[in-house]
């Protein structure tokens, strides 16, 4: 379950998996109309809005919607972002990192976020190879990309720095 701020700012519990498609809580002054896969009419507030599903960055938490032919990129809060957000520990592990180093050594598959990109604490920067399996290298903090020190088909040592912040 997730929790979205749409269509005039109003909070929306949203589920979403590929065998079950979308379910909607909290749109009680919405009318909701699935229109098939992934699409939907919905009537808010006298407006007609149509709604298709582009695509969903799980790493990230993010959903891209074309509403009315606006593409439109709305950051998802899982379960345990808002717990963690209610009992006030979201903003206890934050902490000035200023790069971010190897965890092990691998193979640089996919570099995901570009310099001078914005990136949020959780955001996945890139995807490194490590004995045969993939893993998603996470921001461990707020900030703004300055400098990328790897490129993809690069093969790295635990602890190179991979990716600077400002």
């Amino acid at each position: 379950m997730y929790e979205a701020q749409v269509l005039g700012g109003s909070t929306l519990r949203v589920e979403f998996s590929k065998e079950k498609g979308v379910s909607i809580e909290g749109a009680s002054d919405a009318q909701i109309e699935n229109l098939g896969t992934d699409r939907w009419h919905v009537l808010y507030k006298n407006r007609s809005y149509e709604i298709s599903l582009i695509d969903i960055e799980e790493t990230t938490s993010k959903v891209r919607l074309r509403i009315n032919s606006k593409l439109v990129e709305l950051k998802l809060k899982s379960d345990r972002q808002l717990l963690l957000e209610k009992m006030g520990l979201s903003s206890l592990t934050v902490k000035k990192v200023s790069e971010v180093k190897a965890p092990m050594p691998g193979l640089v598959v996919r570099c995901i976020v570009e310099v001078e990109q914005e990136v949020e604490q959780g955001d996945a920067l890139l995807v490194l190879e490590a004995m045969k399996m993939e893993n998603i290298i996470k921001s461990p903090t707020a900030g703004v990309i300055s400098q990328i020190m790897v490129i993809q088909g690069e093969a790295v040592e635990k602890n190179q720095i991979l990716i600077k912040f400002k």
